[in-house]
């Protein structure tokens, strides 16, 4: 039978980097960055590590770096050189939301620029009158209706004559 060699590390061992355990940081795997959808991502990301028991700061903080993208790793540069003493989790998940989350604004437009499919009552109309309702701001480039008879302001909507 084979004896392991001593030494001095067991594999519930801390890690110097981590006041957990290297076991509980290695069995967590997270999924990569989700750019086109960062709040989503770190909801996924945060039930992680309820369920695998990652509550130290500094674990979160580098298991979520070694997620990142080249694209997202490089946006996040001056944070991954300087990392502040604490927080680091907290700083991370800032700058990637504020980095990748879109406004109302670049949502509204983002819809406004599909192609309208068949034409019928779901066209632009009907958008703008959804964004009317949520109270969003219009892009700069798609001039807000200025007609004030009907609902939102837009005039009459297409009927719909159900599905």
């Amino acid at each position: 039978m084979f004896e392991a060699a001593d030494d001095g590390i067991s594999s519930s061992a801390m890690s110097p980097r981590h006041a957990q355990p290297a076991s509980v940081i290695a069995s967590v795997k997270l999924p990569d960055f989700w750019q086109s959808d960062p709040a989503p991502w770190f909801q996924h990301v945060e039930a992680l590590f309820h369920l695998r028991g990652v509550t130290e700061d500094d674990s979160k903080y580098y298991l979520v770096v070694v997620a990142l993208d080249q694209q997202s790793t490089r946006r996040a540069m001056q944070l991954l050189r300087d990392p502040p003493p604490h927080g680091k989790y907290a700083a991370i998940k800032e700058l990637l939301l504020r980095r990748y989350s879109q406004s109302a604004a670049e949502r509204a437009d983002k819809l406004l620029s599909l192609p309208v499919l068949g034409g019928g009552p779901y066209g632009q109309h009907a958008v703008i009158a959804g964004l009317r309702r949520r109270r969003v701001p219009f892009p700069a480039h798609f001039p807000a209706p200025t007609s004030t008879s009907g609902p939102g302001g837009l005039g009459k909507l297409p009927e719909f004559g159900g599905w």
